[in-house]
């Protein structure tokens, strides 16, 4: 399990970088899994990951401008418990989501979060993320891969259940909790709409690419769905996705 790195300026030539990010000898983590990418204060590029067997979630940051070579802090893992994280930066604060693992019992297994004042330093566990779940969703769907951001003047949680794919909370955020006011779906019974992740283009659009699976075994993991444009919907319940 591990990252390979690809870089645009324009999205729609890509480069492909010969590193990765993979577990090394003496790395606490034995492979990576899901997380994110943000700029940190001091101008570092920070990659957010679940480390497998380390029952947390680790970082690690550029040290050099074009992205070639990454560092892991000694403090990894830096949260604990931890599953699929989304970090970013708020003023002079870190914050992390540790979402909620995969369940079968049909008990609630609620995100978690965290803050720190550095991002390669053991953070301080908060909470829960949500303040309350919503009508339409059950108790055993996850929060799996997370990405958390605004949009206007609301808040959006961009996530998946395993057992239902892609989703998202449109809310408010305190910087303490996020108090969601609607949940929508963005798969289909049957569907493959997975693992979706966004970031914010020069232009100020919030853009979402999906990991559309094929469900093939042995033959691939399937590919990347084609860019689209998230915005609010008028009556800011729901997004436009164009």
């Amino acid at each position: 399990h591990h990252w390979q790195h690809l870089t645009s300026i324009d999205l729609f030539h890509w480069r492909w970088h010969a590193n990765d990010l993979q577990h090394h000898e003496g790395d606490p983590d034995k492979g990576i899994f899901s997380g994110n990418a943000f700029l940190a204060r001091d101008g570092k590029v920070v990659l957010a990951y679940h480390g497998l067997e380390t029952g947390g979630n680790c970082v690690a940051f550029s040290t050099d401008s074009t992205m070639e070579t990454w560092v892991k802090p000694p403090a990894n893992p830096i949260v604990n418990p931890g599953w699929d994280p989304h970090m970013w930066v708020e003023g002079e604060k870190y914050f992390q989501i540790s979402g909620g693992t995969p369940v079968s019992s049909g008990k609630p297994n609620p995100p978690l979060l965290y803050a720190g004042d550095r991002y390669d330093k053991p953070m301080k566990k908060i909470g829960e993320f949500m303040s309350n779940d919503l009508p339409g969703v059950d108790d055993f769907e996850d929060i799996s891969c997370p990405d958390f951001f605004k949009l206007g003047d609301k808040w959006v949680l961009l996530c998946i259940s395993h057992s239902r794919g892609a989703r998202y909370y449109i809310g408010s955020w305190d910087g303490k909790q996020f108090h969601p006011e609607t949940h929508q779906r963005m798969n289909w019974p049957g569907g493959t709409m997975f693992a979706p992740e966004t970031l914010l283009d020069d232009k100020g659009r919030r853009i979402l690419w999906a990991w559309v699976l094929d469900r093939k075994s042995g033959i691939s993991s399937g590919t990347m769905s084609m860019p689209r444009v998230l915005a609010l919907s008028k009556d800011k319940r729901s997004l436009t996705i164009t």
